[in-house]
């Protein structure tokens, strides 16, 4: 009994080493920043407040059970204030072990769009989430993935990485496919799927050439980082 013990001791911490450790429900947060109508013109205010609302309820229902605590920023609260107090929050939190993040705002080539500061540079915001205070070291440790569904986000992922999240998602030019990517995205994520797999499912809506058309756009989603982890197991030796 005591050598088949020793075996499966021996089993379980191999498969630990080659599989990665696994990160409960109890153990993760999201936070959400949705708002596209308080940086639209008037002709499109109306189209943006429906999607808008429309991407904050996907959220809240695709990933609501999947996770400790959704936060999700809409209308006046999606602030660039808020945005860092809920990660320095959840930085903060004993419990949390990965926090991973949605970003439904307006993009220009290298910023997003707050509602309290207008476009703002993910430079800057890379070194001002870099400067948040953390339990586990100079700079925050438990950033790991960011989904973007903001216009020329493929631009921002660099600023994400440095920030310190493991995998950032982005288009490469304006997102014209509204939520209906973000929806493919969350749905594989919570079935378990690997975050690369998952941008994969999301860049196959099949009407998103039809809007890209239409928008003159581009919403392919390309990722950077570390891909091949899932919800709930980091697979990276």
């Amino acid at each position: 009994m005591i050598r088949l013990a020793r075996l499966a001791l021996i089993v379980s911490l191999f498969a630990a080493s080659a599989f990665g450790g696994e990160i409960p429900r109890e153990h993760r947060d999201l936070i959400a920043i949705v708002n596209l109508s308080r940086l639209a013109t008037s002709k499109f205010k109306l189209n943006y407040k429906y999607e808008e609302a429309r991407a904050a309820m996907k959220i809240r229902r695709d990933l609501g059970h999947r996770y400790r605590k959704v936060t999700v920023f809409e209308n006046g609260e999606a602030t660039h204030a808020n945005f860092l107090a809920a990660l320095a929050s959840s930085e903060a939190d004993p419990a949390v072990r990965a926090i991973d993040v949605i970003v439904y705002l307006h993009g220009h080539p290298g910023a997003i769009g707050f509602v309290d500061t207008g476009f703002y540079g993910t430079d800057r915001l890379r070194d001002e989430i870099l400067a948040l205070p953390s339990p586990n070291g100079a700079s925050p440790t438990k950033l790991r993935a960011l989904y973007s569904d903001a216009c020329y986000g493929a631009s921002h992922m660099a600023d994400w990485l440095r920030a310190g999240f493991r995998v950032a998602s982005g288009s490469d030019g304006v997102d014209g496919n509204w939520s209906l990517d973000l929806h493919r995205f969350m749905m594989a994520w919570r079935r378990g799927k690997t975050f690369g797999a998952a941008i994969g499912k999301a860049n196959r809506v099949w009407v998103t050439p039809i809007m890209d058309w239409i928008a003159g756009g581009n919403s392919h989603k390309e990722t950077d980082g570390d891909v091949a982890f899932t919800i709930d197991r980091d697979l990276t030796p």
